[in-house]
Parts: C-alpha cells; sequence; structure tokens
C-alpha cells in the first residue's frame, strides 16, 4: 500500500488495485472534499508535472468520461488544486509521489499487457544474435548503448 500526503488536504492511496484520491474539505485553496476511489482497469493514462523550486507538482490520474480541468499556461500547479483527478505536492514530497506514479502506471501497462521487458533479457537476446552472426559487433554494440541509455 502506497500512502501520499499533498498540498491542501489532498491525498491518494494505492493498493495495487484501487486509486483512492481524499480531500479534507473547503479551504481557500482546494474545492470539494470526500473520496473517489477508482480501479486501475479504469485509468487511462497518468499526468506528470514534477515540482519545481517555486510551484508544486501535481499527479492527474486520467479516467474516460471525466473531464479534464483546462488550464491556461503558467497555471497548472494552481489549477489541480481545483482538479477532483488531481493532488498537488511539495518538491520534498515528489519521490513519494513518483514511486506512486510508478506502481499505478505499472499495474495499468500490465492489465493492458505493455509490460516492459527485462533489460538484462534483452542484452542476452542481443548478445545471442551476435554470436549466431546475424548481428555484427557494431550493431550489437549500438544496440546496447541504446537499451542501456533507457
Amino acid at each position: 500500500m502506497i500512502e501520499v500526503s499533498g498540498r491542501v488536504g489532498a491525498s491518494a492511496a494505492f493498493d495495487g488495485e484501487y486509486v483512492t484520491l481524499r480531500r479534507k474539505g473547503w479551504s481557500r485553496g482546494v474545492s470539494g472534499k470526500g473520496e473517489r476511489k477508482v480501479h486501475v482497469s479504469q485509468i487511462s493514462a497518468v499526468e506528470w508535472k514534477p515540482a519545481g523550486v517555486v510551484m508544486d507538482g501535481f499527479i492527474r490520474f486520467v479516467v474516460p468520461g471525466t473531464v479534464a480541468r483546462r488550464s491556461s499556461f503558467g497555471r497548472q500547479s494552481d489549477d489541480a488544486r481545483f482538479d477532483e483527478w488531481a493532488v498537488p505536492f511539495w518538491r520534498k514530497s515528489q519521490p513519494q509521489f513518483e514511486e506512486l506514479r510508478r506502481a499505478v502506471e505499472g499495474a495499468v501497462a500490465q492489465l493492458r499487457g505493455a509490460v516492459q521487458p527485462d533489460p538484462l533479457d534483452q542484452l542476452r537476446k542481443l548478445g545471442e544474435l551476435r554470436d549466431a552472426g546475424i548481428l555484427t559487433s557494431a550493431e550489437f554494440e549500438a544496440k546496447k548503448r541504446k537499451l542501456l541509455r533507457e
């Protein structure tokens, strides 16, 4: 279970199956209160804006059939406070939100059968192709460098 607290009374939790978003009420910087719970199969994307030195970051879960709050340039972080599917966060809590993001994106990808292949397994297969004469040493090295960069 991953639980993270964001700004303005907003928080998010992920239990491996459901994402739960909570808001703790009305204040000057947030709208609405209550809880939203959505199964990962309903999430089509995870939007991410890292926090900067001055501006908050946010994570937003895109669920088909919901309306995203449109922001003008430079207002995304401020407007995320009013988006029911977004959780704004400070820079110091960004690592916890990155962990949440990776976990949810991984669960969504796994449900869709888009699991990323293991890089070591890919290197082994490239080595086998090189050893079989299908790839030259130069081609193998180029593909290996590209794979290690990713």
